[in-house]
């Protein structure tokens, strides 16, 4: 009886495992796609003040 109860406890572990690690790469995404727009922002400010400082 003891053994039968184990199995779905880890079952339940294993899924909040997973939501936890697809909310973690989610937020790693919004993270890295920010810092692709200020990288984007800065190259693009880059562009126009070496246009207007020739």
């Amino acid at each position: 009886m003891y053994g039968i109860n184990l199995i779905p406890n880890n079952i339940i572990l294993n899924l909040a495992f997973a939501t936890m690690t697809k909310s973690k790469l989610r937020y790693q995404d919004r993270i890295a796609s920010q810092v692709l727009a200020a990288f984007r922002y800065a190259m693009l400010s880059k562009l126009i003040f070496a246009q207007y400082s020739i």
